[in-house]
């Protein structure tokens, strides 16, 4: 795509005039805050963001070049010419290989009932590296046409292309690593490990989103990482409170209880299904969507609390402090499954504080700092029914509740997203020479 196809003509100009970021994000970018609050402070701050993501999937369908909110998006295909080609090939060797997988006609082949053939399994393993390095490749030529001033990684899984792109340009690149990479469910595996070992050191500039993880970056790998937490935009923070109590027909004197977030594993919905009978009042609702979202209705069938539980589904962002607002208690219980998790602050746990809500939370290093340290909420042990449930109970009376409500706004007026910015707007003023 031409400067000229993608640009107008005052666009053009304010191309050649600014500074350029171009971001490699793997996802559509339809739902990402983080990555969205900073592209904007960016913008604002006199940079042109261009964000290279990923083309939709199935029946979405998103605009190959758009402009959101002041920020250039590029969306990259999933599948380009030579994976296309290798997947006509493998749907004609599909057959084959499953055939002499087969063995002998009537003969019973252990094993074969519920998983594929390993030949089968490896060559799916195969095309979908080759997917992953094309998109990586793709996004990497893409970026160096763009002719960036400055290369930005979100996330590990985009470090390959950023490295490729800053070799070809060798201009300052940024890895802004919002997950804990290697301490993932998953992800703990040595060719993580090696691919973030091998690409860091082309970084100009780390950051990561909490103390604990980086004071792991820097025994690991001798980095010192900029810490830009995932915090609340205190411009999307006045959004007036929604009647959830008429529009998911709640009692009018049964209090909500909410989670926002994905309904995914290891976010400890179960244990807090688990400790609703023992609740003295309340009604849980969730605000997400995710892939045990089955799993979890069909365990609220199952313990009898379906007239005390509401799913909402996904909701937009800009909406979503409505709903957290109609509630009375935040919970943020993440299963210790994990170094991502034990070293989290979660962005929730900040959207709580800016509607007012003292929360149930996890008992991790990053949570504890500032649930203590400002008295807005009840530490529990996450995996444990009976003291979610307690903690809920005592905050469900007038006090505590009224004062760890109260102290709630002392959080927000020191972690905010405009203290935040101001680290990352100055990082780049510094690697930009200003």
């Amino acid at each position: 795509m031409s400067l000229h196809r993608r640009l107008s003509a005052g666009r053009v100009e304010e191309w050649l005039i600014k500074p350029k970021i171009v971001m490699f994000l793997l996802n559509p970018f339809t739902n990402d805050a983080r990555v969205h609050r900073e592209g904007t402070a960016l913008a604002s701050a006199g940079y042109h963001v261009t964000i290279l993501a990923l083309a939709g999937t199935g029946p979405t369908v998103l605009p190959q070049h758009e402009w959101v909110d002041g920020l250039e998006v590029i969306r990259i295909e999933r599948q380009g010419i030579v994976f296309r080609a290798l997947k006509r090939v493998w749907s004609g060797l599909k057959p084959v290989v499953r055939g002499r997988s087969a063995g002998r006609p009537g003969e019973l082949q252990q094993g074969r009932t519920e998983f594929p053939p390993a030949s089968e399994s490896s060559l799916r393993r195969v095309l979908r590296f080759l997917r992953r390095a094309g998109i990586l490749w793709r996004m990497a030529l893409t970026a160096v046409r763009l002719r960036a001033d400055f290369y930005h990684a979100h996330d590990l899984n985009t470090m390959p292309a950023a490295v490729l792109a800053k070799l070809l340009r060798w201009r300052p690149l940024v890895y802004d690593s919002h997950e804990a990479a290697t301490g993932r469910v998953g992800h703990d595996v040595w060719y993580v490990h090696l691919i973030e070992r091998v690409t860091i050191p082309f970084a100009d500039a780390v950051i990561a989103t909490t103390r604990t993880r980086a004071e792991f970056m820097t025994a690991k790998y001798g980095v010192r990482p900029l810490v830009v937490g995932n915090v609340i935009d205190l411009n999307l923070a006045a959004v007036p409170a929604r009647d959830l109590h008429t529009e998911l027909r709640i009692p009018a004197d049964q209090p909500i209880i909410i989670y926002q977030g994905g309904v995914q594993a290891g976010r400890g919905i179960e244990q807090v299904l688990q400790s609703i009978p023992m609740w003295r009042s309340g009604c849980f609702v969730v605000v997400g969507d995710g892939n045990l979202m089955g799993k979890v209705q069909q365990l609220a069938v199952e313990l009898g609390v379906t007239d005390r539980v509401r799913f909402t589904g996904r909701v937009p962002l800009k909406d979503l402090l409505g709903y957290t607002r109609a509630a009375r208690i935040g919970v943020q219980v993440l299963q210790n499954t994990c170094f991502n998790h034990y070293s989290t602050d979660s962005n929730k746990l900040f959207e709580y504080f800016a509607a007012g809500l003292p929360v149930v939370a996890a008992d991790y290093p990053e949570i504890r700092r500032v649930v203590e340290e400002f008295d807005v909420g009840i530490l529990v042990d996450p995996h444990d029914p009976g003291q979610i449930a307690q903690a809920i109970n005592t905050l469900l009376t007038p006090e505590p509740w009224g004062t760890k409500s109260a102290n709630t706004r002392n959080v927000v007026q020191q972690y905010n997203w405009q203290v935040e910015s101001s680290k990352l707007i100055q990082l780049y003023n510094k690697l930009r020479g200003n």
